[in-house]
């Protein structure tokens, strides 16, 4: 069946959807304690390292048509590739989760609702309305999304304009490294890095897309962090729900939750259900995703989600390691074909990065870990696939030279 064909402002629209997020917000009210000017540069710096890995994950699968878990068969094998398309769709059901959790919890606050009992029927408001978006076709999703992130962005809007108005600055709580506040801004677009091909690859323009895409996404992001900075440092409130309670919001706060949990969690349990397909295609794309959502909000009802700085440094120990490795033999080496069934080599040199970026974590470089991970990695992967690729395509050459 032939895929329907998205337009580049739809992907556009659905990528600043993503990136408008209360777990971004969150994460920035992290950033706090550095203060504004350098929690803004902390930002700043974080999304570039990380929207510079997101847009080669993207371009790879807007030059293939593949999705993100299939461009990974370049590089680890049509079965070995199937390993890291389980980390996905396990670290995408745990986004869903997430997001459902926080929606809840905020939604909680807001309406001043109280116990067990609050919580589930918050997280089945969440993913109700998760459900339904995944119910929708692609031409309905693209007008829905579209209609909520402008809804969005008016109430972000008011949001940033309510947080400017905050007396002096106030003493943020908690403390953290320059370094450590870099690594939590790369971590946000890190983890569409194994998502954003699912998206690019069907684009009409791929291309254009994908560097709009990543744009939208970057803009967003941002914004979302300064706000959760701004909100901390200027109201003193690292409570998202709290602050917008506080600023008197209302039924508006209530709406920028329940919209941007939707069009974030949308994603998250599409793409898993992309991934799951890579691995199993006995169902429908539709039929996993609506799956993933009753799972995700399932464990949201029940299952107190908690360590999410945890999370977001788990997957980054996953997936950097992972993508270095791919952009190195796609960009630099060239290896744009599936040529074995499971690359053990690859997939040592990704298990030695995955612990590299653990050991990283600890020392606190001043530039976070992620940047020195992604270094190491594509320089291990140039010197070792270089001289290994080279041999195997000699060996192939004379296999089939003529015989004289």
């Amino acid at each position: 069946m032939t895929e329907e064909k998205t337009s580049t402002i739809s992907n556009s629209w659905l990528w600043l959807g993503a990136a408008i997020s209360i777990s971004e917000i969150l994460t920035g009210t992290f950033i706090a304690p550095l203060g504004m000017a350098k929690g803004v540069l902390s930002i700043l710096i974080g999304h570039i390292i990380g929207g510079v890995v997101m847009y080669f994950a993207g371009k790879i699968g807007a030059d293939t048509g593949m999705n993100a878990m299939e461009t990974l068969k370049i590089s680890f094998g049509s079965k070995g590739g199937l390993f890291f398309s389980v980390l996905n769709v396990l670290q995408l059901v745990g986004w869903t989760a997430v997001m459902v959790v926080n929606g809840a919890s905020a939604i909680k606050v807001l309406l001043g609702m109280e116990g067990s009992t609050a919580t589930v029927v918050a997280s089945l408001l969440i993913g109700g309305l998760i459900f339904i978006w995944m119910a929708l076709d692609v031409h309905a999703i693209a007008k829905v999304n579209s209609f909520s992130v402008i809804a969005l962005l008016v109430l972000c809007l008011l949001l940033t304009y309510k947080i400017s108005q905050g007396a002096a600055a106030v003493a943020a709580t908690g403390k953290i490294s320059f370094g450590a506040a870099i690594e939590l801004s790369v971590a946000m677009p890190l983890s569409w890095v194994p998502v954003i091909a699912d998206y690019t690859r069907t684009a009409k323009k791929p291309r254009l897309a994908n560097g709009m895409s990543n744009l939208a996404y970057f803009v967003g992001s941002c914004w979302m962090f300064i706000i959760g900075l701004g909100a901390a440092v200027f109201t003193g409130y690292q409570d998202v729900a709290q602050l917008m309670g506080a600023m008197g919001l209302g039924i508006s706060a209530v709406l920028i939750v329940i919209l941007s949990t939707v069009t974030t969690t949308y994603l998250d349990a599409r793409s898993a259900a992309i991934s799951f397909r890579t691995i199993s295609d006995s169902f429908s794309e539709k039929t996993i995703g609506l799956a993933i959502t009753v799972i995700g909000t399932v464990i949201g009802c029940f299952v107190p989600v908690m360590q999410f700085e945890n999370f977001l440094y788990l997957i980054g120990s996953c997936f950097i390691p992972m993508i270095a490795i791919l952009i190195t033999d796609y960009f630099l080496l060239k290896k744009q074909t599936i040529t074995a069934s499971i690359d053990k080599v690859n997939l040592l040199m990704w298990f030695a990065g995955f612990l590299v970026y653990r050991l990283f974590l600890s020392l606190s470089t001043p530039v976070g870990t992620s940047l020195p991970v992604i270094a190491l990695v594509m320089l291990l992967s140039y010197a070792i696939n270089g001289k290994r690729y080279k041999k195997q395509s000699e060996q192939i050459s004379e296999a089939y030279a003529p015989v004289d």
